[in-house]
């Protein structure tokens, strides 16, 4: 099923805890189901896991984010999936750095 809006896109099956909110993959506590015709998310799932991602804003007393960790996975003699065009451990260590750059230029910004 798909529901969205201007702002918000959510993806789920029914019976299923896979969902995509915003395009990623989220996996929420308790399955998605349909009681008497009706589409049931958990409310724990509900406050948790959609309403933080759809609706930031309505979280009160949210702190600023003051640490960041960047963990890519994989190296040394575990070099991850490997493909025709590389090992899983280059790209993702690529994309750690990328990201790291792209961090630090947004704290230098708003300091």
């Amino acid at each position: 099923m798909l529901l969205k809006n201007d702002k918000n896109e959510l993806q789920f099956m029914i019976d299923s805890r896979e969902m995509l909110i915003q395009w990623r993959p989220q996996l929420v506590e308790l399955s998605v189901f349909v009681h008497d015709g009706k589409v049931v998310v958990s409310r724990i799932d509900l406050a948790k896991t959609l309403e933080p991602q759809l609706r930031p804003g309505m979280i009160q007393n949210l702190a600023r984010v003051q640490t960041v960790v960047l963990d890519p996975g994989h190296g040394g003699f575990d070099k991850g999936a490997i493909s025709p065009y590389g090992y899983e451990k280059e790209y993702v260590l690529d994309v750690a750095r990328q990201l790291r750059s792209l961090l630090q230029a947004k704290v230098s910004v708003s300091s």
